[in-house]
């Protein structure tokens, strides 16, 4: 056969596939009833990087703008669709605060299909996935042309750090996308840390970039001492201060203290002395309009503070504001876009920086999934009755939630999107995800009050991927990771 007469039956065999509506190259995959666009492989994202599980913007190393688009191809059918968009948020803040934008945006007209803007209060928990939905209708092409290239957009507020997962387009009224997969209650105790026999109490416990942060103390027993672990290493050691529950800010770690006039700091990878004068007692601290403060008092007669705690500026010692109440702030948190604090030794008080005040059995507290938790307790055993409750706040009103069976409630911290909160005497932790019941995950008993134990001492924190727990015995402190099972 000459090579003339092959290239004439090929082409004729090309011109019949043609007239057939057979393309001769490989056709592309019809497009499907349910598609799902994940991040990093079937969006574009014009800002933001990889990470946590997704891709992430933040207002830290990124301009506002488009987080994510696509497909952009005609594979969104014509018709009534559903978009599900899988973000993530990770902070919390004022709830009217105006977060992403999510839209379906026609490419061939320049239309927007539909909008929907997500204000914080959407989010019904930080640092967890979410699914928001988003109806719109594909247009029907005319007559012989072809599908229109639909394109799923996010569009980035740059106020707060976000991520998202995927997209998944599916007709209206099918059934959604599976919920992101419940995480487990179930974990193994791994010890990874104990202190010497003369550091005794277990006070703080913070994951930061700089590594795994503990601090202890033996206080009520002499001489005394207090020290500061990073990953293990002691880093600092002090004298009749005791430090508190340590707070981050930008790249800086703060290290509030008891029984001091001064606020300590790891900077540039050693602990300094930021504020030198902040009064006398000062256990907490956090974040007031981008500054980090503590909260400190002077005034303490048998049990009771007699001044109104002082707002201070933790780098430079300046007074910037003032609490409504007679008694030591425990924990400073955000909630609703003001201060809050917990107090005791005093008027046992729930208190804005605004005024807002409310009884409270809580001393400790934090804000999760709107609303604002606290857990209490009497703190000085041994002796103490097992009376370690949950509360929810609820107007003005608690609410009780759990009796624990602990005599003390510790520690409460939002982390990777659940409440967590440990509790003493004995020694037990809790978790609560979204669904606001709780769930205990770890217990270690024979450390109770009525043993003659004194720890009162437990703390929680989140450190590159896992949950670590902080307690101590009647003679040591330790650290321990729980793997889940």
């Amino acid at each position: 056969m000459t090579s003339r007469s092959s290239f004439a039956i090929a082409l004729a065999s090309a011109l019949a596939l043609a007239v057939a509506g057979v393309a001769a190259a490989p056709a592309r995959a019809a497009p499907s009833r349910r598609l799902t666009l994940r991040a990093g492989r079937d969006l574009r994202h014009p800002i933001g990087r990889a990470g946590l599980g997704g891709f992430t913007a933040d207002p830290a190393r990124d301009a506002a703008g488009s987080l994510a688009r696509g497909p952009g191809t005609r594979d969104v059918l014509p018709g009534d669709r559903t978009g599900y968009f899988r973000l993530r948020l990770e902070t919390d803040g004022k709830p009217f605060q105006r977060i992403a934008r999510i839209d379906a945006f026609d490419v061939e007209t320049g239309a927007v299909l539909a909008r929907r803007v997500l204000r914080r209060r959407h989010f019904g928990v930080y640092r967890a996935y979410q699914d928001f939905a988003l109806e719109f209708t594909a247009p029907r092409p005319a007559p012989g042309a072809p599908i229109h290239r639909v394109e799923l957009r996010t569009h980035w507020f740059g106020t707060a750090p976000l991520a998202i997962d995927r997209v998944v387009v599916i007709p209206r009224g099918a059934r959604p996308p599976s919920p992101p997969a419940p995480r487990p209650r179930r974990f193994d105790l791994v010890r990874v840390f104990t202190g010497p026999a003369d550091a005794y109490k277990v006070v703080g416990l913070l994951g930061t970039r700089h590594g795994l942060f503990v601090t202890t103390s033996n206080v009520y027993r002499s001489p005394h001492r207090s020290r500061v672990y990073l990953d293990g290493r002691l880093v600092y050691e002090g004298g009749q201060e005791t430090i508190g529950q340590p707070f981050a800010w930008r790249d800086l770690v703060f290290f509030p203290v008891e029984h001091g006039s001064h606020v300590l700091v790891w900077r540039r990878g050693r602990m300094e002395t930021a504020a030198a004068s902040v009064g006398r007692w000062s256990v907490a601290g956090g974040v007031r309009s981008g500054r980090p403060v503590v909260a400190s008092n002077d005034d303490y007669h048998g049990r009771f503070f007699s001044d109104r705690p002082k707002l201070v500026d933790a780098l430079s010692g300046a007074v910037v504001g003032q609490l409504d109440v007679l008694s030591m702030p425990r924990v400073l948190i955000r909630h609703d876009g003001e201060l809050w604090a917990s107090t005791n030794f005093g008027e046992e008080m729930l208190v804005s920086e605004r005024g807002r005040r409310i009884p409270s059995p809580a001393l400790h507290v934090a804000s999760f999934a709107g609303k604002i938790r606290g857990g209490g307790g009497m703190a000085w055993g041994p002796g103490g009755p097992a009376d370690g409750r949950i509360f929810e706040l609820r107007g003005n009103r608690w609410r009780r939630v759990l009796d624990t069976g602990c005599a003390s409630i510790q520690h409460l911290a939002v982390l990777d999107g659940r409440l967590w909160f440990a509790g003493i005497d004995p020694d037990k932790l809790f978790v609560m995800d979204a669904d606001g019941v709780p769930h205990e995950v770890a217990s270690i008993p024979g450390e109770t009050a009525a043993d003659g134990a004194r720890d009162f001492a437990g703390s929680v924190a989140l450190h590159r991927g896992a949950v670590y727990w902080a307690r101590s015995d009647r003679s040591q402190p330790h650290v321990y990771r729980l793997d889940p099972r």
